[in-house]
Formats: structure tokens, C-alpha cells, sequence
């Protein structure tokens, strides 16, 4: 009688671990880089990305690219297909949370204070650009990063979805 007692304990305790998890999975396909864009003359690609962290791990990071938006949830990615030139990433904060903005230059050319606290990247025709995002304890870290350095984190994020 001890050892079915002992066994639904644990069978428990295994279902409640497994379904308590579920929620928190990332979803979407594992990266892939978007499909032409090497040959592409007119268009690039910026891959905005959060490695699988434990911290804010709940709370998505708002990203406004080029006229686009999304949240990135941990663990995941998103590519943002934008046109060549210098881009400006800087870190706003809003009512509720902080968010990444991406901005063309030619657009912020009136906010210097806004350009000053940016960190500014420039996307080639056909060229692949990243950025990883990550919590901070009463914000977000938004940094360009070389291929090599991302290539390991981005194997493990999904894409947004």
C-alpha cells in the first residue's frame, strides 16, 4: 500500500512540473535566416533577438523598427526587413515598460538628445544585422552584435510568433 501511495506522489509531482512548464516554452520555428536577402539590392535585414533567460522571463520586450512592432518574448526572435542606411537604436521608456526604437537617421535628425544615448548601426543592401535585447533590472540593454557572437544564442531562439 506504501509503494502505490509513494508512486501516485510521485507521478504527481512529475505531472504538476511538466504542465506547470507549458506556458512558458518558446513557440515558433528555430531560427533561420530570412530567404534572399544576401542577393537582395534594395532591402536588409535586422534580426532583433532575446536569448532564453531567466530574468523578466514572463514580460516581452517591445521593439518599434522602421514602421514596424512587435514584442519579443524570451527565447525568441524577429527579423525586421528594412532599407539600407544608418539606423539609430536607442532605448525609450513608456508608462507601463521600456522599449527598443530603431530609427533611421534622417528621421531623428531634429532629437539630438535621443541620438546622443543611441548606438548606431548601418544595414548594407543584402546584409544581416543583430541586436540583442535583454532585461535589466528597471529597463532593457539593446546592443548590435557580430554574427559569431550571436550565431550560438540564435540557434536556440524561436521565432515570434
Amino acid at each position: 500500500m506504501i509503494k502505490i501511495n509513494q508512486l501516485r506522489g510521485c507521478v504527481f509531482v512529475v505531472l504538476c512540473g511538466a504542465l506547470s512548464t507549458i506556458g512558458c516554452a518558446p513557440r515558433g520555428a528555430l531560427f533561420k535566416p530570412v530567404a534572399g536577402i544576401s542577393d537582395n539590392k534594395e532591402k536588409g535585414v535586422i534580426y532583433f533577438y532575446r536569448p532564453s533567460k531567466f530574468l523578466s522571463k514572463l514580460v516581452p520586450i517591445p521593439v518599434e523598427a522602421d514602421n514596424q512592432t512587435f514584442a519579443i518574448r524570451n527565447g525568441n526572435y524577429e527579423p525586421a526587413i528594412v532599407s539600407p542606411g544608418k539606423y539609430a537604436i536607442s532605448i525609450e521608456s513608456g508608462a507601463w515598460v521600456a522599449h527598443a526604437v530603431l530609427q533611421r537617421l534622417t528621421d531623428i535628425t531634429n532629437k539630438k538628445s535621443k541620438l546622443n544615448s543611441s548606438k548606431i548601426i548601418e544595414v548594407l543592401p543584402g546584409s544581416s544585422n543583430y541586436i540583442r535585447l535583454e532585461p535589466l533590472f528597471g529597463g532593457i540593454k539593446a546592443d548590435p552584435i557580430a554574427y559569431q557572437e550571436a550565431k550560438e544564442e540564435l540557434e536556440e531562439c524561436n521565432l515570434n510568433d
